[in-house]
């Protein structure tokens, strides 16, 4: 069940600007996880399932545009810097 709340949280986070990113939820739900053994392994297997998704979407969205890599190195950049500031704020890093 956290599994799908934490999956939940991130679709909300990453639908919302990268500069407006509320993470509070997440932060939470770590904070509390955080202090089980072993309690955060699920979570974060959930947000490295999802980051794979996220990005293997947004790459795909481009296969018709093979001939312009730097549109390729913009979709990684900006989802390097979307789950960097997420992880940073949420996950404490």
């Amino acid at each position: 069940v956290l599994q799908i709340e934490c999956r939940d949280y991130l679709e909300r986070a990453t639908a919302q600007g990268k500069d407006m990113v509320d993470v509070s939820d997440l932060r939470r739900m770590y904070g509390l996880l955080s202090r089980v053994l072993d309690g955060v392994e699920p979570m974060l297997a959930v947000l490295r399932q999802y980051v794979i998704a996220f990005v293997k979407e947004k790459l795909l969205a481009l296969e018709k545009k093979v001939d312009q890599p730097p549109d390729y190195c913009e979709v990684l950049l900006e989802s390097y810097s979307t789950f960097s500031n997420i992880v940073e704020k949420a996950f404490q890093s």
